[in-house]
């Protein structure tokens, strides 16, 4: 584990923050400068981080020889969602806060893009709290460590995803704020690269200016646990026009899954997605509801909280349904009028792969790998 830096070392760097990255962007009116900002409040220097979410959190746990109990999760009552989507950040005063903030990219009426930029962080700094406010013209934000160097500044990324970028935080539309169990934070260490990528589409009839800030808190956990992400999925997408049709994704869970939230990952067309579990001590038994996003709204994508425990070995099908209602077939794509059928799951510990049922290994390594 990394420790935390402390108040001071961050501060020290706070006037490398602001530098100015190289304007490499070939299109969308001019670059401001990449900001990367330290807020440190007079909270943390006499009392101890506040949870600033005030939704409920759902609580289920799986004993890890025991099977998953039918219905609404325990600890909601009526259902297993706890909506987080808030379109403004709490107005959070408690402790270190680490702002970053993108370049203003000019997406032009009927546009699609996708664009990225990179820097690196000056001092360490253990997350247990992400916040993001939505601005028109997102599709999706992902936030993510990379593994492996790349140059700094704004550039054209067509591509969803690449294997040395390691998603920290992801969110459609919606603004979003996700405070992970205590104890746990994601942890990045001094001289860590950071990407966000954003899709970008303009439905309106008028140039859009569009940049997009995530708000990082510092942990003040000495020796916090891990936190990473966890997929399930499928890319078997085939919706003919003006029909409906179910995509359905299986496999068995490779590790001991502690979630702590829960964010589902469709475009226009859906319209629920559902998370059944199974036993593995009884592979006859039938799978149970676990999770169900029902209706799905792509124009309002949040996170769900919880606190669940998913044995290794447990079957799981998550299943995608999908309505049609233009002239052409749809399949699986990252563009917001192809579909896709993601449920992906902030775990508590390192990362253990994912549960996605895959057709087409070809056609992902190209869209996740360019």
């Amino acid at each position: 584990m990394h420790n935390p830096s402390s108040a001071h070392g961050l501060l020290r760097h706070a006037s490398n923050f602001t530098s100015r990255c190289p304007n490499r962007f070939p299109q969308g009116g001019p670059l401001s400068a990449l900001r990367l900002r330290v807020v440190l409040s007079a909270a943390m220097l006499s009392a101890p981080l506040a949870t600033a979410c005030n939704q409920d959190t759902v609580s289920a746990t799986l004993p890890v020889e025991g099977t998953p109990s039918a219905g609404p999760l325990a600890g909601n009552g009526t259902s297993p969602m706890v909506g987080m989507g808030d379109q403004t950040p709490r107005a959070a005063d408690d402790g270190l806060w680490l702002e970053v903030t993108t370049d203003e990219y000019v997406i032009s009426p009927g546009e699609e893009r996708n664009v990225c930029y990179v820097q690196t962080l000056p001092s360490a700094i253990n997350v247990d709290r992400f916040e993001y406010e939505s601005r028109p013209g997102i599709h999706h934000l992902l936030f993510s460590r990379l593994t492996k160097p790349e140059e700094e500044g704004s550039f054209e990324c067509n591509v969803l995803f690449k294997p040395t970028w390691m998603v920290l935080f992801g969110t459609g539309t919606t603004g979003q704020q996700l405070e992970f169990p205590a104890g746990s934070a994601q942890v990045l260490s001094e001289g860590t690269q950071v990407l966000v990528q954003l899709h970008l589409l303009n439905a309106s009839d008028q140039d859009l200016p569009v940049s997009a800030t995530v708000r990082m808190r510092h942990s003040e956990e000495p020796d916090p646990n891990p936190i990473s992400m966890f997929t399930f999925g499928s890319d078997d997408i085939n919706i003919p026009a003006g029909g409906e049709a179910n995509t359905v994704g299986e496999c068995k869970v490779p590790g001991d899954l502690h979630i702590a939230a829960m964010l589902p990952h469709m475009h226009y067309l859906g319209r629920s997605l559902t998370l059944e579990l199974g036993d593995s001590s009884r592979p006859t038994a039938p799978m149970q509801e676990f999770y169900r996003r029902d209706p799905w709204n792509f124009d309002n994508q949040y996170i769900d909280r919880m606190d669940a425990l998913i044995p290794k070995g447990t079957p799981a099908r998550v299943t995608c349904s999908f309505r049609n209602t233009t002239a052409q077939p749809v399949t699986f794509g990252d563009s917001s009028h192809d579909e896709m059928c993601f449920l992906v799951t902030y775990i508590v510990g390192e990362r253990i792969g994912s549960c996605t049922t895959i057709t087409d290994p070809m056609r992902l390594q190209k869209l996740f790998e360019n």
